[in-house]
């Protein structure tokens, strides 16, 4: 039978206003549930909600809902996390700013961290598995010209990434 080990964070921004009337709202929520001694869920819940208060529009820029769920295995010294993270659409655009909406999407990651010995700590992932088509709604858009993605167009987000860390403490 699966027991809550820890609900690490709970953050919420309650009412912040400024003075030009923008009000955000948000909660960040991480958990985890022990299913076995070595398997384990987890992930992270983020919910952002921002409006102006000056004009009836949505604030610029806002992240949309995401959600974040690896199923992790652990020993003494290594473990390895499968990850689905899925962001929701963003249809809450500031239409003062022309801001386009982005469609939802979601990827999958694989991670892996191996105690060599104490102090050395060795992870490798591999991101985006699938090497999945998105637009990251944060990410911008494009002002150069000459370039794989036209003007004015949504930056893509990132494609497969595969990376090796080496990390030493004293």
């Amino acid at each position: 039978m699966s027991t809550w080990t820890n609900i690490n964070q709970w953050k919420t921004l309650i009412g912040s206003v400024t003075k030009t009337g923008r009000f955000t709202v948000g909660l960040d929520a991480d958990y985890g549930i022990s299913l076995t001694d070595r398997w384990r869920l987890e992930g992270v819940l983020s919910v952002v909600r921002g409006k102006r208060r000056d004009i009836n529009d949505n604030l610029y820029r806002i992240s949309p809902d995401h959600l974040s769920v690896g199923i992790v295995y652990e020993q003494s010294d290594w473990s390895v996390n499968f990850e689905s993270v899925l962001v929701n659409k963003q249809n809450k655009v500031a239409k003062t700013n022309s801001e386009e909406k982005t469609p939802g999407h979601g990827i999958l990651n694989l991670y892996s961290h191996w105690q060599v010995k104490e102090g050395f700590l060795v992870s490798i992932g591999l991101e985006n598995i699938l090497d999945q088509k998105y637009q990251n709604h944060l990410g911008g858009y494009n002002r150069i010209r000459d370039s794989d993605v036209a003007m004015g167009e949504r930056l893509p987000g990132a494609g497969r990434n595969v990376y090796l860390r080496l990390q030493f403490r004293n």
